[in-house]
């Protein structure tokens, strides 16, 4: 739960989980290894002494300790969406002079919250910017086969999510940031306000402009588009 908890509150970041285990120290805790990039980056996140960033828990007291993760322009994005854009024709100047050798990262704003995204493998936001925080987030990565929702969208794999939660995990999400009747309200709503699309070229971001069904489109990270992901040096795609 600790982990899905994490990414939720968590969008401007990219969340990998690993397996908990149990660390034997005084007092001893258990610790989830995480694997964090900022958005929009290949710049790893660090934490620790030893440089992996984890969740720890400690069962005797029920104190959870959470990596720092740093402010970006994505987050800053996200922190205002549903609250404030950049109109349709300054967003459309802004690709246009960014030629045709970059990726972007952006968050779209729908019109109109949708109860599905059309190819039910995106980065969703469920809702919009809450007070002080990031809007609730499903990240659409495969799930394994084991755990039955292959064929599920992130909205269903959400709902999924938040059904398994108690009343006794009310604290933990707290210390996430979480509320449980604004996670099962999210859930029951099953309402899509947007999403975070990275890796997209400029033209593709001027084309969703021009959907009637989107409200905005926010660029957040901007970087170079790289011929070969297998070089350590990036050579730009030829224009």
């Amino acid at each position: 739960m600790a982990g899905n908890a994490f990414v939720v509150a968590n969008p401007a970041h990219d969340i990998v989980l690993s397996a908990m285990t149990r660390v034997t120290d005084d007092p001893e805790y258990l610790s989830l290894p995480l694997r964090i990039w900022p958005r929009g980056t290949d710049i790893t996140v660090t934490d620790w002494a030893n440089g992996i960033p984890e969740i720890r828990y400690f069962p005797s007291t029920g104190h959870l300790e959470l990596p720092h993760l740093s402010e970006s322009r994505l987050s800053r994005v996200l922190a205002e969406f549903g609250e404030r854009r950049t109109e349709k024709k300054a967003t459309a100047a802004l690709l246009r002079g960014l030629g045709t050798r970059v990726e972007v990262t952006a968050v779209v704003e729908f019109a109109r919250p949708m109860t599905s995204v059309a190819d039910g493998g995106g980065r969703v936001l469920l809702s919009p910017a809450r007070v002080g925080k990031f809007p609730l987030y499903w990240d659409g990565e495969p799930c394994a086969d084991s755990e039955g929702c292959g064929d599920l969208s992130p909205v269903e794999r959400f709902r999924r999510w938040v059904d398994g939660l108690r009343e006794e995990d009310r604290g933990t999400l707290d210390a996430f940031g979480l509320d449980l009747a604004e996670l099962r309200k999210a859930a029951g709503e099953g309402k899509v306000y947007g999403e975070i699309v990275e890796g997209v070229t400029p033209a593709e971001l001027e084309k969703l402009l021009k959907d009637p069904g989107v409200r905005s489109v926010s660029v957040a990270e901007v970087g170079l588009r790289c011929a070969s992901s297998l070089s350590t040096e990036c050579l730009p795609v030829p224009a």
